[in-house]
């Protein structure tokens, strides 16, 4: 049995950076209202922004991972073919 992480592979980097842009503006957007309000204290915007930068860095590998593992067509080809061979 096959296992297919994308939908396609054509569209599937597509939706994936769609998602990623969408989800790092709605980050920023959330994290400048963040900025204003939470971190007005200079020790908490510290904290914060080391939070942000981490949580930036974390969907930015899962995503560079997804699309390199699941969509290339190569990679995918490879990693249905190692998952057989596990089966089997």
């Amino acid at each position: 049995m096959t296992y297919d992480c994308c939908l396609s592979q054509q569209t599937c980097p597509i939706v994936i950076f769609k998602f990623f842009h969408v989800l790092r503006s709605v980050f920023l957007h959330i994290y400048s209202h963040l900025t204003m309000f939470a971190c007005a204290v200079m020790y908490v915007h510290t904290v914060c922004v080391k939070l942000a930068v981490m949580i930036y860095i974390f969907i930015y590998i899962y995503i560079y991972i997804y699309i390199n593992v699941c969509c290339a067509p190569l990679n995918a080809h490879t990693l249905r073919i190692s998952l057989n061979d596990i089966k089997l």
